[in-house]
């Protein structure tokens, strides 16, 4: 009876959530069991599949190829005898054919092992060519040969049966990189379903005395050729039939999966592993810890680190920096740090990559100097940091307004020999810009382009932007039709920005005119785009050109923030409209959105504004 193999607890219940696989799980003393299995389960299953090939061959079922070590399945190979049988692909028997053909065959296999010549005249039939890659199974670099002159000389298409018969002869012989170039051939050729192709393997399968790795191969090669459908459909096949795929085949199929972003299917197929007691290897246990960070399950991801050692496969710096990685992005860097922590107490050295992911995800956080605390320790260890690194804590720094020590970083990076990136200048560009400092800013630019780094659509923005905020439109119009003559799209970005200054400009029917213009080049305004230019005109006293704005947001399904509500709040206060204010506020609150106290002070203002004008009209009466 075959033992019920257990898989840890954490794993099973996760797999269970996507689908109900049938796999036996005890509740009491999993993970032993399971840990015991790990170790024992291979030399066991090999037991058992020793048993029964002996049981097998005593019975004269079963005449095993003498080169296969994974007598599993050569055994297994024996259900599929009625499917070689009814093929039509069958291959005749020598006996069976003409004395004609036989001396044909005959002779081009002589005259390819006696003198490595190849001669076929208009007689050579493409199955005299069949029989003789048979005849050629030790010889695979001749099978190879007359493989390849079927199109060359007989001026035929090779057959999907020619196909596969090179494909195990030369997988036998151990020249996988030939055999794969021959599958993408097959894959890719008018032969069908692949199923077909898989078919046609098994049924020529014992003429050629072949191997099952020839499977891992059809695997391996359409997950290659990105037909991860079609590879699951044969590792299903595989099974069906009862072929065991290798770990290297199975991984390749799992990595597939995870960047295809097939996650329910990939935890079946990890399932289905286990069922066929396929031990899991440390590239495995990464692929799944991976699966489980972009599902954004990272307790499970961190629990499944400690399932790895408890089934005696110990973690790898690279299975740490997954789970590090998606705490960091997830804004959780402590749980990030605990882990880095725990990887040194176990001998697990971080690398660059873990040092990026921690810099990275406490800048997130806004705690750049601790960040920067990380960046000795990593140095102190003897590792050097990249550009990345730098980029991230001198961003971080402009972020918080301390230029200083983010140029005093790019100072390090050049004595370093780092070379700095459009990354590296863009956000000290911006810090100059905003800081007012346009002649420091213009200067870095001509830096930049010295470097010969050319400025990307988010250096143009931040230019056209600083330039805007300065009121000179010129400059920012100029670069706006340098992106165009560069081929770089301007954005919504870009023209929001460029509303921004003329409105500030006092060029409201300009504003609009752009504002109508990006719309019908397909552009979407976004919220920022309305606020600005609602602002504009409220500053200006169009108040009606405001509130059309703000109506044409609530039908467009743009959501109308506490910035909209506050600046019209502000523009009918200035303009004497205090009721008006008063009902903004009013919807400003059905809507869910809680007034500040800018709110408040506007609207008190407008009512003090409202009462002296009426004082003063009364003493004018």
């Amino acid at each position: 009876m075959k033992p019920q193999w257990l898989l840890p607890w954490g794993l099973f219940s996760h797999i269970r959530g996507k689908r109900d696989l049938g796999v036996s799980v005890s509740s009491q003393g999993l993970l032993q069991n399971y840990q015991h299995w790990h170790k024992h389960s291979l030399s066991h299953n090999r037991a058992m599949q020793y048993n029964e090939v002996a049981a097998a061959q005593s019975t004269g079922q079963l005449q095993p190829p003498t080169n296969s070590s994974r007598l599993s399945k050569v055994f297994h190979l024996n259900k599929c005898k009625t499917i070689s049988a009814s093929n039509s692909m069958a291959l005749p028997n020598l006996r069976s054919l003409s004395s004609e053909d036989q001396e044909i065959i005959n002779k081009i296999y002589k005259t390819l092992t006696e003198n490595d010549d190849l001669e076929m005249g208009p007689e050579v039939r493409l199955s005299h060519v069949v029989q003789v890659l048979i005849r050629l199974q030790t010889h695979p670099e001749l099978a190879l040969k007359i493989f390849n002159s079927i199109e060359i000389q007989l001026k035929l298409k090779p057959d999907i049966q020619s196909f596969c018969i090179a494909i195990h002869i030369l997988t036998k012989a151990r020249m996988p990189t030939y055999a794969q170039e021959l599958l993408q051939q097959v894959i890719h050729a008018d032969f069908g379903a692949t199923q077909l192709i898989f078919d046609t393997l098994v049924a020529t399968y014992r003429a050629c005395n072949s191997t099952p790795f020839v499977f891992d191969l059809l695997i391996k090669t359409l997950v290659q050729s990105e037909l991860v459908g079609s590879a699951v459909e044969i590792f299903r096949l595989i099974k069906k039939y009862g072929f065991i795929p290798e770990i290297e085949t199975c991984n390749s199929l799992l990595s597939a999966l995870s960047k295809e972003n097939q996650g329910e299917t990939l935890w079946i197929i990890y399932a289905e592993m286990l069922g066929l007691n396929i031990v899991s290897n440390t590239y495995t246990f990464n692929i799944m810890i991976n699966a489980l960070c972009k599902e954004g399950k990272l307790k499970k991801a961190r629990e499944f680190l400690k399932d790895m050692e408890i089934m005696g496969c110990k973690p790898t710096v690279v299975s740490y920096n997954s789970v590090i990685q998606s705490f960091c992005q997830k804004g959780k860097a402590d749980e990030g740090l605990k882990l880095l922590l725990l990887m040194t107490t176990k001998d697990i050295f971080p690398d660059v990559y873990s040092y990026s992911s921690i810099i990275k995800g406490l800048c997130k956080e806004g705690r750049v100097e601790e960040a920067s605390g990380y960046l000795s320790q990593m140095m102190e260890k003897g590792l050097a940091p990249n550009n990345a690194i730098y980029n991230t804590l001198i961003n971080g720094y402009c972020i918080k307004g301390d230029s200083k020590k983010a140029f005093e970083l790019q100072d390090e990076m050049l004595q370093r020999g780092i070379r700095p990136s459009v990354c590296t200048y863009n956000p000290l560009i911006h810090a100059l810009f905003s800081e007012g400092k346009v002649e420091e800013a213009e200067n870095l630019l001509y830096e930049m382009l010295e470097m010969d780094l050319a400025p990307d659509e988010i250096t143009y923005n931040i230019a056209i932007n600083g330039y805007c905020k300065e009121g000179k439109l010129d400059e920012a119009f100029k670069l706006h039709a340098e992106m165009w003559e560069k081929g770089i799209l301007p954005s919504i970005v870009t023209y929001t920005s460029l509303i921004s200054g003329l409105c500030k400009g006092g060029k409201l029917s300009d504003a609009d005119w752009l504002f109508q213009k990006i719309t019908e080049w397909g552009l979407v305004p976004e919220k920022i785009t309305y606020n600005t230019l609602i602002d504009g005109h409220c500053n200006r006293g169009n108040i009606q050109r405001a509130l059309e704005l703000k109506h044409e947001m609530d039908q467009k399904n743009i959501p109308v923030d506490d910035v909209t509500y506050n600046t019209l709040i502000c523009g009918l206060c200035r303009n004497g409209k205090a009721e008006a204010a008063q009902q903004i506020l009013k919807e400003m609150q059905r809507r869910g959105l809680e007034p500040d106290l800018v709110t408040y002070r506007t609207l008190i203002g407008g009512y003090n504004k409202k009462g002296k004008e009426m004082e003063k009209r009364q003493q004018k009466f």
